[in-house]
């Protein structure tokens, strides 16, 4: 019903966020810039902060594309009910290493090579012990302020 009012081309409210239907406002936009602006400053970890449904994961997803397309290894992490060593696990196949028998060392070269983005959706909801171990804890912040609508 709405699509033919809105001449719509695909469903725009997907489970999983869709950049191609993101809608930016200038919030969005400020906070888009400062995500890209961090990855060229090799800032390191940063947080994206704000109230529920203000779109922080669509903007993850849009991030994330972006980088892709400028030949960043980017690794999605959805679920965050993770122990450190599973976080791992889920890191080093991203990267094509066989956890079983692959080294740190292995680990951080690749992640060198590929220049890779970790895109943790809801971190702060990771077991203590996970962003203790992964340094996460010690290393988020807000990369600017906290973004709102």
């Amino acid at each position: 019903m709405y699509w033919q009012f809105y001449d719509l081309k695909q469903n725009p409210f997907h489970l999983t966020p869709d950049p191609a239907c993101f809608f930016p406002n200038p919030h969005h936009e400020d906070a888009l810039a400062t995500l890209i602006d961090s990855l060229y400053k090799h800032q390191g970890m940063g947080a994206l902060l704000g109230d529920a449904g203000l779109g922080k994961t669509l903007l993850l997803h849009v991030y994330l594309t972006l980088a892709q397309q400028r030949h960043y290894k980017c690794i999605y992490v959805a679920y965050t009910d993770l122990a450190f060593r599973t976080l791992l696990q889920v890191l080093y196949e991203a990267l094509g290493l066989d956890f079983a028998t692959a080294t740190l060392d292995m680990l951080l070269a690749a992640c060198q090579q590929h220049s890779v983005i970790l895109g943790i959706d809801d971190a702060h909801l990771m077991p203590t012990l996970t962003l203790k171990n992964s340094g996460l804890s010690l290393s988020m912040r807000p990369l600017r302020e906290p973004y709102s609508t």
